[in-house]
């Protein structure tokens, strides 16, 4: 989140001359829709780990690494998994009651990258997949969140030009 909002605020503070102590409700009007574009990439991106740490938990225990998945087991990971990628497709349908009437559908763009996660939910969440068998999975979990980022980007770029 604090990679994704502070671009925002660096070039609204310098380029647009607002002065983070003299206009608080603008900059925070600005920063608004940055700040909640970053949660559902946030899901995304910790996804990622989420896989690589449910495929390599055995190996964790012994070397005495506490992630989540040792700590709380593979259920919770799964769960998790499965919870974050259904909230970062649920953002988009909060976009979407949030946005203008003229660039709401811009919202619902990364909603097209839904297909490329049913496989990787069935094998991750859902199957019985575990250690390296989900190694092609870290893969997919990375390549679902760029797809998703270049499709909100996209929806970004329209909804801008309209």
């Amino acid at each position: 989140i604090v990679a994704t909002v502070s671009v925002p605020y660096l070039y609204v503070t310098k380029t647009a001359c607002i002065s983070p102590l003299e206009d608080t409700t603008k900059l925070l009007q600005l920063l608004q829709y940055p700040f909640l574009c970053s949660i559902p990439i946030g899901f995304l991106a910790t996804n990622i780990i989420v896989v690589n740490n449910l495929r390599d938990r055995h190996t964790d225990i012994h070397a005495g690494k506490r992630t989540m998945a040792v700590r709380f087991g593979a259920t919770f990971a799964k769960m998790e998994y499965l919870l974050l990628v259904v909230a970062s497709y649920a953002f988009c349908v909060y976009f979407y009651l949030l946005e203008a009437e003229s660039v709401r559908w811009t919202t619902l763009l990364p909603l097209l990258s839904l297909p490329m996660s049913i496989p990787q939910l069935k094998a991750v969440a859902f199957g019985g997949k575990d250690g390296q068998m989900l190694n092609e999975h870290v893969g997919g979990a990375a390549k679902l969140q760029l797809v998703y980022c270049i499709l909100m980007t996209a929806g970004c770029l329209i909804a801008n030009t309209r």
